[in-house]
């Protein structure tokens, strides 16, 4: 654990929507293979881009906004995520 002040704001400027944006579309992308199964594309495309879908775009996309958002921001995030959760829990 480290001394680093806690976050009680979110960062100023357009990173930090942007990154939440990102997250959140890499997030529902899973959403997408319905449509990906139902396209007329070959079922070899269909399987890359489904499993791209399901497994690898969350994961680039938690990546790329964390990149976003900045230390502060993910900081933020991470700290809104981990207290929610606590208040929660059973």
């Amino acid at each position: 654990m480290t001394n680093e002040p806690e976050l009680t704001s979110p960062p100023p400027g357009w990173r930090f929507p942007a990154g939440i944006a990102v997250f959140v579309v890499g997030f529902c992308s899973p959403a997408l293979i319905p449509l990906v199964t139902r396209s007329d594309l070959p079922a070899a495309w269909k399987t890359a881009i489904s499993g791209a879908l399901a497994v690898g775009v969350p994961e680039v996309m938690s990546i790329l906004a964390a990149g976003i958002m900045g230390k502060a921001g993910f900081r933020y995030l991470k700290g809104r995520i981990f207290a929610f959760f606590k208040k929660h829990a059973p």
